[in-house]
């Protein structure tokens, strides 16, 4: 079916089964384990779960749900984050304790400076490029925390 519109790479949401085929695979390394192991834990066949995690399946299509399932297996979300990314959001957890806001500013500090030394010197690769995107983002989530434990700080104080 969406091979008779798309190519191997065109299919849509194609980031999100590779990030989950990373997940999987990145699991089983930490794990030591087999994808058996990882399908019987799904409560699935080896067979069933090949097919949902490969985009040129679409028979088998990966649902939400067994995205859900493969995270809370292996404890890594990187695929939300894939998933907020086509949204053009990022996904990141609540905080529950207090952020310390000298580590904060550390952090945007850091990431001003080599920002203003890659604009300032105009001849940075793209490994350049995408580490200090990653760690703007980093920045970008860590201010979310901060603004997420702000508000839990003023929601509790209201409630005194």
């Amino acid at each position: 079916m969406l091979d008779d519109i798309f190519g191997g790479n065109e299919a849509p949401n194609h980031e999100v089964y590779e990030s989950i085929q990373k997940t999987i695979k990145s699991y089983r390394d930490r794990m030591n384990k087999k994808i058996e192991y990882v399908a019987q834990e799904l409560g699935v066949s080896v067979k069933y779960l090949r097919h949902q995690i490969d985009p040129n399946q679409p028979d088998r299509p990966l649902s939400i749900d067994r995205i859900i399932d493969i995270m809370n297996l292996t404890g890594d979300f990187s695929t939300l984050a894939v998933i907020a990314d086509k949204f053009n959001m990022m996904a990141i957890p609540r905080v529950t304790a207090e952020l310390k806001v000298k580590d904060i500013n550390k952090l945007l500090d850091d990431a001003n400076v080599e920002a203003s030394d890659v604009f300032r010197e105009g001849k940075r690769d793209l490994d350049d490029i995408e580490r200090i995107t990653k760690e703007l983002n980093e920045s970008d989530a860590a201010n979310a925390r901060l603004r997420a434990s702000l508000e839990n700080i003023k929601n509790k104080r209201k409630g005194e």
